[in-house]
């Protein structure tokens, strides 16, 4: 028999053992448990947010309480169809035993038959599997894209409110931080110049924060510098638009117009962690006191 006969041989054991794996109840159950830990983790996450003083997005305790009813009303019969589905996959398997048995005792001419087939019936197995795990999410319904976008809000969140416990400013009382993305002020022509940073949006102001290294060679030394680039009033915000340049129009640019109090008739930031189109939306909704409607309670 050749090497790589008895190579193909070995891969195939090797993947119904794989198969074996899979198809256990244990196998089955871990993407249940894994949303079982979201539903139970999530709410944690959120209220440690809100003793850190993130203030908005008050709908996300409305959509991680109505999940988790969801879920208690779907959890029991998603454990009766892992239950079944996998015992009827192991059934599937070990039908296919005597397949692998005699795939191993044959000889050189009669082994590549049987590879075939074993080929041909872990691939068929392999897609039963797949159908089954979605069979066994279908009584979650849209839970677990609810959870995942409630996970990545959370992270967007946690970023805001790191940002906020690092400012080198103060935050006027009953301020509260809406957004903090990571920005640079197009101060002027030469890039060089444009301070990086953090472009904060409260319910009373638009601050741009500079916050990066200067100088140093290659990312080697150089000094951190962090301090108040500018500030104005929510209120001098006359009207706010987003453009997008560069390559692919992958750089994300937002106009800011401002009146009296503001730092330029025309200030540019380019924002780098957020779509400029969503976070004009953001910026025009706090310029018309809709975000105070976001607040929790």
């Amino acid at each position: 028999m050749t090497d790589a006969t008895q190579s193909e041989k070995s891969r195939i054991q090797n993947e119904y053992r794989d198969l074996e794996r899979q198809v256990t109840e244990q196998a089955l159950t871990q993407e249940m448990t894994n949303l079982a830990n979201q539903i139970q983790n999530l709410p944690n996450q959120l209220q440690q947010l809100r003793q850190r003083g993130y203030a908005y997005a008050s709908d996300l305790e409305q959509i991680l309480s109505t999940a988790k009813q969801q879920w208690q009303s779907a959890e029991n019969e998603m454990r009766h169809r892992i239950q079944t589905l996998s015992q009827r996959l192991r059934w599937d398997l070990q039908d296919l035993q005597n397949t692998v048995n005699q795939m191993n005792s044959a000889d050189a001419s009669n082994a590549q038959t049987y590879i075939g087939r074993m080929n041909s019936e872990l691939s068929r197995i392999r897609n039963q599997i797949s159908d089954a795990k979605r069979e066994i999410l279908q009584p979650a319904g849209n839970i677990p894209d609810q959870l995942h976008q409630v996970s990545e809000r959370l992270s967007t969140i946690e970023k805001y409110v790191k940002r906020v416990s690092e400012a080198s400013f103060s935050f006027n009382p009953g301020e509260s931080v809406f957004i903090a993305v990571e920005a640079e002020w197009q101060k002027g022509k030469d890039k060089k110049e444009n301070p990086d940073g953090v472009f904060y949006i409260t319910n009373q102001r638009v601050i741009m924060e500079q916050k990066e290294k200067k100088g140093g060679f290659m990312g080697v030394g150089g000094q951190k510098v962090q301090q108040l680039a500018w500030e104005a009033p929510l209120s001098a915000l006359q009207g706010v638009s987003s453009e997008n340049k560069g390559l692919l129009g992958h750089i994300d640019l937002i106009h800011l117009r401002f009146g009296a109090g503001g730092p330029a008739p025309e200030t540019i930031v380019e924002v780098k962690d957020a779509k400029a189109d969503w976070f004009t939306t953001q910026v025009q909704r706090a310029m018309r006191g809709e975000i105070e409607g976001e607040r929790d309670k």
